[in-house]
């Protein structure tokens, strides 16, 4: 069973529409204009995480900055920078440097779909 910690530090928060599907504590980035997100994946720039699911259309709220569940595609080292991985949405902790990772994990995952606390804060770098 996925360890689940839905703890929250927000310090700002935006509201977006949806330009697709959009799950509950996936990154997402910004779509065709400053107003729409879309869930994010490999190599793409996250700029926060969903706050809650939203169908294509409707309203949603993005963690932009501060401490919020993250949901991870696989295991995830506590203190690792994180960024999109693969599967749509979905965090990981493998390392780039030409990525801007979303944030830093603030507790491991030991498995896929894992929701872990992470301090989103879309400017760090890895040092890798």
């Amino acid at each position: 069973m996925a360890q689940t910690l839905t703890h929250q530090v927000p310090c700002l928060v935006g509201n977006f529409k949806a330009d697709g599907a959009i799950v509950k504590y996936r990154a997402v980035k910004l779509s065709t204009d400053d107003e729409t997100v879309i869930a994010c994946t490999d190599g793409q720039t996250a700029i926060g995480v969903s706050l809650e699911t939203a169908a294509d259309g409707q309203n949603v709220r993005v963690g932009l900055l501060g401490i919020f569940p993250v949901e991870c595609n696989a295991a995830v080292t506590k203190d690792a920078y994180v960024n999109c991985s693969a599967a749509a949405g979905l965090v990981d902790d493998a390392a780039s440097t030409t990525e801007v990772n979303l944030g830093k994990a603030l507790r491991a995952a030991t498995a896929q779909y894992d929701v872990i606390p992470v301090f989103v804060c879309p400017v760090f770098y890895s040092s890798s």
